[in-house]
């Protein structure tokens, strides 16, 4: 039987669970100078779930 970790680590393709540091990254980028340039965008941090 698998535990719902386990499960979401076979799911994804990226195989990791997302951690709070994965969300503090998207965000400092779109807070940074080289997301200047990108308008009206979402950024799904889920390590590829929504692939599935």
């Amino acid at each position: 039987m698998l535990l719902k970790n386990e499960t979401v680590l076979v799911t994804t393709p990226l195989q990791k669970v997302t951690t709070p540091d994965d969300f503090a990254a998207a965000v400092l980028f779109f807070a940074s100078d080289w997301s200047r340039a990108v308008t009206d965008q979402n950024l799904v941090v889920d390590g590829g779930l929504v692939m599935n």
